[in-house]
């Protein structure tokens, strides 16, 4: 094993054995969580959007900005914009311009495990994972989980948390105060 690795797996253990688990029993391990906007039964959610065309969508708050982008078509008149009080009178012009609107669909937004993140051993790798793709997520958190009964995941976290990862570097050959001219495997 190399002297780098043997570095990793010292460092992973010690953050391993002095990182909060945030309350949870072990084995524990660390997932994204994020905001995600999901369908909602009527009028439970927190909620209505207009979906045009299977892209554009445009929630109830967004009624403005709806009827600048039918402005902007040019396929309206200003008399016919005019009158639009709701997504329902915005979707009744759409669809007589020959737009296809989808309809109209309550939702609200739900905390979801994220995944497309995978899964983190530390607590500090999730939050570096979060800091460098928080632009791909939805109001990101760092969520701790616990393995129960995964017996695989838990010997593995044990071994981790217990190993003495200095002997392997002495087996090795390596002085831990020398760079990397020791490259040997075990």
């Amino acid at each position: 094993m190399k002297k780098n690795d043997i570095e990793f797996l010292m460092d992973l253990q010690h953050k391993l054995n002095t990182q909060s688990n945030d309350g949870n029993a072990d084995p524990v391990f660390w997932g994204v969580m994020e905001e995600k906007k999901m369908p909602a039964y009527p009028g439970c959610g927190d909620g209505v959007e207009l979906v045009i065309d299977y892209e554009s969508i445009y929630e109830e708050k967004q009624l403005g900005e709806l009827i600048e982008w039918m402005r902007d078509t040019e396929d309206f008149d200003e008399s016919e914009l005019e009158t639009i009080t709701d997504l329902n009178d915005a979707e009744e012009y759409l669809n007589e311009k020959g737009y296809e609107c989808n309809g109209i669909f309550d939702f609200e937004y739900r905390d979801v495990l994220s995944r497309d993140s995978g899964v983190f051993l530390t607590k500090e790798a999730c939050q570096l994972y979060i800091k460098n793709n928080r632009h791909n997520l939805c109001n990101p958190y760092t969520f701790a989980m616990t393995a129960f009964r995964n017996f695989e995941f838990k010997e593995l976290l044990r071994i981790l948390k217990t190993a003495d990862f200095a002997v392997l570097s002495e087996l090795n050959g390596n002085d831990s105060t020398k760079g990397d001219e020791n490259e040997g495997n075990i």
